[in-house]
């Protein structure tokens, strides 16, 4: 009992003693204690700091509700953006679906075989399937210096690879074009045959290409067995994305000139004889011939590879790879090939030393501007293809462009099937009016000829005419006008002429070797745009469809080749002091014809810098360039109006807008070289009178041209009879 009342009395006193301290507390808190004044003054401060808020309560009271709902937005956002993203690829056909995982992934993503990233792509890239190509995203631009991409030796496939596969090396190394009679193209077997060429690294690289493509399904055999095909089993392939996205043969068929009908040719660019149409076919004549080649050396690659597969797979090679550089810059130490082996592969055409090219994927996409706003090299070190940001760089919204290289408006368009159209580019145009050349810079990709440089220059050189279906004696349209005075014509027949007709003979015989030279008759010209600037997409028509129409005098070119070809055709007995035929029939008794530059040696030799020589192969070279303008189906003034027309009609970037920039092109082009004669020829005119003793000229005649040919009797007929009895035999 009285431990209870004393638990009692514990709990009364703390009550009382809690109270007590309220009381304190409520005296503190109302200032009724004088004596806690301060204290709770200081009470007061801390609590009003505790109940003002902060800058960030005020933001989120004012703005929370906003931020929150832009979260719920975006994450909405996000997830129907992915949905409508998964819907579209749903709906993307397999194709689509591989060249969407090309541009997003294949490269960007790429892994070694220990998993360690080594491709990259720029965060402002942004796929654009229809246009096979990459932009550069809303909000986004890549600055000058930045990397664009890193595309790893892993993505590659080059032309070591190919002639260092085991099943190329059996089967394939060593082909030769034309060492068989044709079965497969005979229409084409004469413009290969007999040359014993080895083919092009390119050939093995198309070839181990497509065999790569095929064993990834499974659809290659090594024989026949009861009559049944034996097939490889199926092979994974990293590379099987980038297979499948390679154009094809029906595609190219409307985009690369190679495979455009003769008919369609004809109607686009006129005569064979026209620069254009000669390089169509010599491009087509070594695709063709290295599937013969190849056919010829394996029946396994015959049976397994469609003439169709191949030539499609060439012109891929051909169009879309790009230069490593030299063996020592590409060739890193565990895929070094030994000096034997190194050897070897140069005889046979394979020349690692002076450079090797590589399928690349993705970068072979990208269009091309010869002043794009970035630049690709291999990089042997990192082993790999680094693209950068030059210039400006990309803008938003922009495609990105590279540079292929400095080509030609023709080469461009008959290597790679397509042309900028605003004048970026350089041109070319041949003055070879009355022939079809033979060389076109091809070398060592392939030839008419034999590239055996040990043979005489001229012992495939009839051989090499009547292969491409041509009469030799084209080349004495030439020599038709016997540009020595205006009523003068050579007749073999009369004794008088005896000396001229020997020397036009010399010179129709050199003239047969020059037809190797593509130098002799072709010129190239400076863009005629030299301020094009790429577009932001090259598949949108440009504000101005054609090219600047440049003022007389504003393309720069070389003719001094073009001058030198005119100098031998209008060559007299007279010039040089009256040993022309002497010092020309010496240039064809040593074989120096090929070395022959009259222009510089002759003068350098003998003194004559400036005569009447000068002014008829100024004369000569008017008449040529504007023949060769006759070839063309359209005037200069024609073919802009053609082209304007086709861009109103919705042809832009079509295969007849492709051909009718190519066409102007080579017109503006000679037509820079006939106004380039007309300016010399009015100097020459004008100090004709002045300078008639200073050129040493018996009578003006000497500088008179003719205006008609000779009769084709004095021309041909009786003159190649004669030289075929005095000369050739």
């Amino acid at each position: 009992m009285a431990g209870k009342k004393k638990q009692q009395q514990g709990k009364n006193k703390s009550k009382s003693s809690s109270s007590s301290n309220r009381a304190l507390l409520q005296e503190d808190q109302h200032g009724d204690n004088d004596n806690n004044e301060p204290v709770s003054k200081m009470m007061k401060v801390k609590q009003q700091a505790r109940r003002k808020p902060s800058s960030l309560q005020k933001f989120l009271a004012q703005h929370g509700l906003k931020i929150f709902i832009a979260i719920v937005a975006f994450i909405a956002s996000a997830h129907y953006s992915n949905l409508a993203m998964m819907k579209t690829l749903s709906s993307l056909t397999p194709k689509q679906k591989n060249l969407h995982h090309l541009l997003t992934s294949f490269v960007c993503d790429a892994t070694d075989d220990q998993g360690k990233k080594i491709g990259y792509c720029h965060e402002a890239l942004e796929p654009h399937l229809d246009h096979r190509t990459h932009t550069i995203r809303d909000g986004h631009q890549v600055r000058k210096g930045e990397i664009i991409m890193i595309l790893p030796r892993h993505l590659l496939i080059n032309d070591l690879d190919a002639v260092q596969d085991p099943w190329t090396k059996k089967n394939l190394l060593g082909a030769k074009h034309g060492t068989h009679d044709s079965y497969i193209f005979p229409e084409m077997h004469r413009l290969f045959y007999r040359t014993f060429n080895y083919v092009d690294a390119g050939a093995y690289l198309a070839a181990y290409c497509v065999r790569r493509h095929k064993l990834a399904f499974g659809n290659w055999t090594r024989g026949v067995s009861a009559g049944e095909p034996i097939y490889i089993d199926s092979v994974d392939d990293h590379m099987l994305p980038f297979f499948e996205v390679l154009p094809t043969f029906s595609d190219l068929k409307e985009s690369h000139p190679t495979l455009w009908s003769d008919d369609f040719l004809h109607e686009q660019f006129g005569s064979w004889k026209c620069n254009v149409m000669g390089n169509i076919l010599a491009f087509r004549t070594m695709i063709f011939g290295e599937y013969e080649a190849f056919c010829m050396k394996s029946v396994e690659f015959c049976a397994n590879v469609k003439p169709e597969e191949f030539i499609a797979m060439r012109i891929n090679v051909l169009s879309r790879s790009f230069g490593m550089g030299p063996a020592a810059n590409a060739i890193v130490e565990e895929e070094a090939v030994s000096k034997p082996e190194f050897d070897k592969l140069k005889r046979m055409n394979v020349h690692f030393d002076k450079g090797m090219r590589a399928m690349a994927p993705v970068l072979d996409m990208w269009d091309h501007h010869p002043r794009a706003n970035s630049q690709w090299v291999y990089n042997g070190k990192d082993r790999a293809f680094v693209i950068t940001a030059t210039g400006s760089g990309f803008s938003p919204g922009s495609e990105v462009m590279v540079s292929y290289g400095k080509f030609t408006e023709t080469h461009l368009f008959t290597k790679f099937g397509f042309i900028n159209g605003d004048g970026s580019g350089w041109t070319e145009a041949s003055v070879s009016a009355f022939h079809q050349l033979i060389d076109f810079k091809l070398e060592p990709q392939f030839a008419y000829l034999p590239m055996d440089k040990k043979k005489k220059l001229n012992t495939y050189m009839w051989d090499g005419w009547q292969r491409k279906g041509q009469n030799p004696r084209d080349l004495l349209h030439y020599l038709k006008y016997d540009d020595i005075g205006e009523s003068y014509c050579i007749d073999v027949k009369n004794p008088s002429h005896e000396a001229q007709s020997y020397l036009k003979g010399i010179k129709f015989r050199i003239m047969q070797t020059w037809t190797r030279d593509r130098n002799r008759w072709t010129v190239n010209a400076s863009p005629r745009n030299l301020k094009a600037k790429p577009p932001r997409s090259s598949y949108d028509p440009p504000s101005d469809p054609l090219p600047p129409r440049l003022l007389h005098g504003s393309l720069k070119f070389k003719m001094t080749s073009l001058l030198d070809t005119c100098m031998l055709i209008a060559l007299s007995p007279a010039d040089f002091k009256g040993k022309a035929t002497e010092l020309m029939a010496n240039v064809v008794s040593k074989e120096r014809q090929n070395y022959l530059k009259i222009s510089k040696d002759m003068k350098k030799e003998h003194g004559q810098t400036k005569g009447a020589l000068t002014h008829r192969s100024l004369v000569c070279l008017r008449r040529l360039s504007q023949s060769a303008m006759s070839l063309y189906p359209r005037t200069i003034f024609n073919e802009r109006n053609h082209i304007k027309t086709l861009v109103k009609d919705g042809k832009f970037r079509s295969r007849e807008w492709t051909a009718a920039h190519v066409r102007l092109s080579e017109l503006e082009t000679l037509e820079g070289v006939y106004n380039n004669t007309l300016e010399q020829l009015d100097v020459i005119e004008k100090e004709k009178d002045r300078k008639v003793k200073e050129l040493q000229l018996d009578s003006v005649d000497h500088v008179l041209m003719k205006t008609e040919p000779c009769p084709d009797r004095l021309a041909f007929d009786d003159f190649i009879t004669e030289f075929e009895r005095r000369i050739i035999k």
